[in-house]
């Protein structure tokens, strides 16, 4: 009898040990394939042509899409460019500064002529959007402009990591840290600017091989 007893609860131990050990396996497993996803995700989204976009009064904006089309809703390029040329197959750094109907600067777009002959600005597609605090002065609604997972400007780092994931580098100041998340190709990327209250102060993406 003592030696069945104690067969038995060799047995029950050695069950409990086994399972014990198995779950141990699985959570760790789960853990590890968890954090792949996340990081896939992150990657799927960062290399997706669709997550380039602004959105301004619940209407969407798009890489590719056209620069005059931001007249719907209340946004013009400033009349001195309007008329620039843009080269074929190019885009222009510092030009696209889009005007509210006071003529205040609010935003700015990259212009981006995909096509193979010049064409003028105001003709050029977005390849990408430049967005910063400063233009609340003007606009209240730029605090509602949206780009991808309906990021703002005021958002926490804690909160566009919520999005976004980490950065893929962190460049920092005496008052500022910038966080930028880089695609596999060169001329896409999102970027935002901390003050130093650790908000966004400033959203930025570029999209030209959409």
């Amino acid at each position: 009898m003592k030696k069945i007893v104690s067969l038995f609860l060799i047995g029950i131990l050695s069950i409990t040990l086994i399972g014990c050990n198995g779950t141990g396996s699985n959570d760790a497993e789960n853990n590890n394939n968890k954090t792949k996803e996340e990081q896939n995700k992150s990657a799927d989204f960062i290399n997706d042509n669709d997550s380039y976009f602004i959105i301004i009064d619940g209407k969407k904006f798009s890489a590719g899409d056209n620069i005059i089309d931001l007249s719907d809703v209340g946004y013009n390029l400033r009349e001195s460019e309007a008329s620039e040329q843009v080269p074929a197959n190019k885009f222009l750094i510092g030009a696209g500064s889009m005007r509210d109907s006071e003529n205040n600067s609010i935003f700015s777009v990259v212009p981006f002529n995909p096509t193979a002959s010049s064409v003028m600005l105001s003709n050029a597609v977005i390849g990408g959007i430049e967005l910063n605090v400063f233009a609340t002065r003007y606009n209240d609604k730029v605090e509602n402009i949206e780009v991808y997972g309906g990021v703002k400007l005021g958002f926490t780092e804690e909160e566009l990591k919520e999005v976004f994931g980490e950065p893929s580098n962190i460049n920092t100041g005496d008052n500022y840290s910038v966080y930028r998340y880089n695609s596999d190709e060169t001329y896409r990327h999102y970027k935002f600017r901390f003050d130093e209250e650790g908000k966004v102060s400033s959203i930025e993406w570029q999209n030209i091989v959409f």
